[in-house]
């Protein structure tokens, strides 16, 4: 769950996406982007992410699980996006 699973996309393990990789390509695109799959997160951060915004972030570090449940967030905010809009917030209260 927590290595990478092939060479194509670092930030993918075994059925789980992984923070903290030199790069990243998300569904649906055949672009790399250098960068961390969520930049406000933390980089040992791994996560499963489903449809309308369903979410399970596992962080070891700071032993840490955050699990988003219910409807869609909105019908702009893709999972990617919502990602790391909910990391810029988590950050302000947790260190």
């Amino acid at each position: 769950m927590v290595n990478t699973s092939q060479n194509l996309n670092l930030s993918y393990g075994y059925l789980t996406w992984l923070n903290g990789k030199a790069s990243a390509m998300v569904p649906g695109l055949q672009t790399v982007f250098n960068q961390f799959l969520t930049p406000s997160a933390p980089a040992d951060m791994f996560a499963a992410m489903g449809k309308n915004g369903q979410i399970i972030n596992v962080v070891p570090g700071k032993g840490l699980v955050a699990i988003r449940m219910g409807d869609a967030p909105d019908t702009a905010a893709v999972p990617l996006s919502f990602q790391e809009n909910l990391w810029q917030e988590l950050n302000k209260v947790i260190r």
